[in-house]
């Protein structure tokens, strides 16, 4: 964790999700750690209607129970470095695409051409990946796959080394 350096380093900011951690996506939550100082400044420009009460309520609870959250945060991490160490080595084995190591949880590939036709593909045999074409440096060459339990993830490393040996 970088939570220690904050006491050094006044404009850190820790944006942590609680959404991918406890697999709660459509609400949004996680928190962020700073100095006081730079969290005052962010209150100033932040949207002043963050959370619905849904989330709010979901996020008391969840982090209330210290002992739990501990349990869930290491069994998740555990988790990740797994199944994602399990995906990547998975994914390296073609060679047209390169597996981006990651302490999160999805794994990022790479092709030196457009992943389109992969990301369509794998949409026709109902596998969501995101395509990155929207986040700043990356483009139409990288996907981004959520991990999922070993069975899921056995099904999109085939499904994935199956369609780019048909394109290829």
């Amino acid at each position: 964790s970088h939570i220690p350096l904050v006491a050094n380093h006044p404009n850190l900011i820790i944006i942590r999700s609680l959404t991918k951690l406890f697999g709660i996506a459509g609400l949004r939550l996680g928190y962020a750690i700073s100095s006081s100082e730079r969290l005052q400044k962010w209150q100033n420009w932040r949207d002043p209607w963050p959370l619905n009460s849904l989330a709010s309520t979901a996020g008391i609870i969840l982090m209330n129970d210290h002992i739990a959250l501990e349990r869930w945060t290491t069994k998740i991490h555990n988790w990740i470095i797994k199944e994602g160490a399990w995906l990547q080595s998975k994914l390296q084995t073609i060679p047209e695409i390169n597996s981006h190591y990651s302490s999160t949880n999805f794994q990022l590939i790479e092709s030196k051409d457009s992943l389109e036709e992969v990301r369509e593909y794998l949409f026709s045999r109902r596998i969501l990946v995101r395509e990155c074409s929207s986040f700043r440096g990356l483009g139409n060459n990288w996907l981004r796959i959520s991990l999922q339990k070993r069975k899921n993830n056995k099904r999109i490393f085939s499904e994935i080394k199956k369609i780019v040996k048909q394109i290829h």
